[in-house]
């Protein structure tokens, strides 16, 4: 919520969590900030959504297919937001999902997503890292995409200026108390 505010005091905001997995943070933002009006909750896992219906009745959820789009409006979200979703994904899809986040957005709407990154190099090989270098995003298959075991490496240049070209105001959120590189950037205005 942080990071929300710092963009925007406004109320009445309409707030989406893309792969929203069993709420794990979705169910605590309406506690943490009365100024959301619409929250969304979406995921490629019907069991996930089934579950949140369930259990958090007072969200509004929605399933979808791993590619896009979502049944949104155009230009009806203030902020999306995502917690190790892209990191499950290949290429062709994670710019899918930037032009659909991009549609969704309103001008200025804020992304903050998240990516496996930097302090993971570690984890890599030696042609992984080169790619890595290079500002390739890195990709592991060792299972279909939107699983664990599909897992995809962003660099700061390939997440900066290949992936979030579309957008303004792109930042590295060092600070962001997460074990994964998150970023925020705001739809164009004009």
């Amino acid at each position: 919520m942080q990071t929300i505010r710092s963009h925007s005091s406004a109320q009445n905001l309409v707030v989406c969590e893309w792969g929203c997995g069993p709420g794990r943070i979705i169910q605590h933002l309406t506690a943490k900030d009365t100024g959301i009006a619409r929250l969304i909750g979406t995921d490629c896992h019907e069991a996930t959504i089934d579950w949140c219906r369930e259990n958090l009745p007072t969200t509004e959820f929605q399933h979808h297919s791993l590619n896009p789009p979502l049944d949104l409006a155009d230009k009806s979200i203030d902020v999306i937001y995502c917690c190790a979703v892209f990191s499950h994904l290949g290429e062709p899809l994670h710019h899918a999902w930037i032009s659909e986040i991009l549609r969704l957005l309103r001008p200025g709407g804020l992304l903050i997503a998240s990516f496996n990154a930097g302090g993971m190099e570690d984890r890599m090989t030696a042609n992984e890292l080169l790619a890595y270098g290079n500002g390739n995003l890195v990709q592991r298959a060792a299972a279909q995409e939107g699983v664990t075991g599909f897992v995809s490496f962003a660099s700061d240049r390939f997440v900066r200026n290949c992936l979030l070209v579309g957008f303004d105001n792109i930042t590295r959120l060092d600070s962001a108390p997460f074990l994964q590189t998150v970023w925020s950037a705001t739809a164009p205005t004009h």
